[in-house]
């Protein structure tokens, strides 16, 4: 059932891009780097170095708003006291709004992020153990930034917040995604 509304989340945002193709929309890749932790009751936890790359869109809703839906692989997870990693992979959707204060290209930027976990493992040692069973396969986080564009060229600076807790263990903690991003961006 998640998988389903997340698809259909997906297919929703295809779809109102298809729909305003033409109409002051532009399309681009982007990637950058990931520096995530894990936020609330975890302990023993520090910055783990990722990397995220994905498609967007931009549609222009006015001269000073435009709405940019994403699909973006993400590498996050955190680094664990001693040499092991929490490793989590996910496919987020993020629905970002950007405001344009002036004519100049820096804007700030926020909206929701909807996440599917792919995979997670903790690896110490060299050993890696599966524990997507364990966690949450669904991800909600609210993103906020800053960015520059120049021309086609597109810099973000990014604070993913995460609103709801990775593992799904009902112990009364909870682990919540933090993740911070640096992306480059090439509009077609």
């Amino acid at each position: 059932m998640k998988k389903l509304a997340f698809l259909l989340l997906i297919t929703f945002c295809l779809v109102i891009t298809s729909q305003l193709h033409g109409q002051n929309t532009s399309f681009g890749l982007k990637g950058g780097i990931n520096l995530a932790t894990i936020g609330g009751d975890a302990d023993f936890v520090s910055t783990k170095v990722g990397i995220h790359i994905g498609a967007f869109s931009q549609i222009q809703a006015t001269d000073k708003l435009v709405f940019q839906p994403e699909l973006v692989y993400s590498a996050q997870g955190a680094s664990l006291e001693g040499d092991g990693k929490a490793k989590y992979n996910y496919l987020n959707v993020p629905l970002i709004l950007k405001f344009y204060p002036s004519q100049q290209g820096f804007h700030i930027h926020a909206g929701p992020q909807l996440g599917l976990l792919l995979s997670a493992e903790l690896s110490e040692g060299g050993v890696d153990l599966d524990v997507k069973e364990q966690l949450n396969e669904l991800d909600f986080a609210l993103g906020v930034g800053v960015g520059y564009d120049i021309n086609n060229i597109v810099l973000d600076a990014r604070y993913n917040l995460g609103l709801n807790s990775t593992t799904d263990v009902d112990d009364g903690f909870t682990y919540p995604n933090r993740t911070f991003q640096l992306s480059f961006g090439y509009k077609f």
